[in-house]
């Protein structure tokens, strides 16, 4: 079914009350025709008076560049609501689909019937391209504990100079580059952009199995890959 803005903020509304208790705020959802998702739950930080961490603004993505049954579309909105849970009640997880996010995950899928998974990346109709091309692919680690990426072009000054961009930011804490010809990276932007597009740790690391290490020199032009396979 293609998902419609009626239909997914009445979806919203009925599983706040049968599932989190009416404990959620409204919350804006919006289409989107990104190919890198399927849901995504967006909000801002900051720290206020009392000098504690609180999330404001927050705001639902569905992407409608997928065919998904009506079954799949409703647990990608629960997955969506679970981070939103998370955030609205400030609790510390230890990744992005942490220890916490996971007992909600497993408890709703117990007790409502539902099939939350992990990644909202799972096959469905309009999948993208299958075809096998080469990517340098940037791992980024956030200071907040999230992951991101960016699929760059294979140029040895875009690359450092993602690399020095990225690293100039007090948010990002590492950045590690790989080379990799996983379909998984075709739906991502191929550009120099200082971007980054969060995903699962553990979903990544399944796509860059068999990648090579780029190595680079970031006070220089030395780029090169690195002859070993990762497994």
């Amino acid at each position: 079914m293609v998902p419609a803005i009626p239909y997914l903020l009445d979806r919203y509304e009925h599983f706040n009350a049968l599932i989190f208790k009416g404990k959620l705020p409204s919350v804006p959802i919006v289409l989107s025709r990104a190919r890198t998702f399927l849901g995504k739950c967006e909000y801002k930080g900051r720290i206020n008076a009392q000098g504690q961490e609180e999330f404001f603004d927050f705001i639902i993505r569905i992407s409608v560049a997928y065919d998904m049954s009506e079954d799949q579309l409703d647990d990608v909105l629960i997955h969506e609501m679970i981070h939103c849970c998370i955030a609205v009640n400030q609790l510390r997880d230890t990744s992005p689909h942490g220890k916490i996010f996971r007992q909600l995950m497993a408890t709703i899928n117990e007790r409502f019937g539902r099939h939350i998974t992990i990644s909202n990346n799972q096959p469905v109709a309009k999948a993208p391209v299958q075809r096998k091309r080469w990517h340098v692919v940037a791992v980024v680690q956030m200071t907040n504990g999230k992951t991101g990426i960016k699929v760059l072009p294979r140029i040895t000054n875009r690359i450092t100079d993602y690399y020095n961009g990225v690293m100039s930011s007090p948010l990002a804490k590492s950045v590690k580059f790989y080379m990799s010809n996983d379909p998984f990276f075709n739906r991502y932007p191929n550009s120099g952009a200082l971007k980054i597009y969060h995903v699962d740790p553990d979903d990544l690391a399944a796509h860059l199995h068999g990648s090579h290490d780029v190595l680079c020199d970031p006070d220089g032009n030395n780029v090169r890959v690195s002859p070993t396979v990762n497994k």
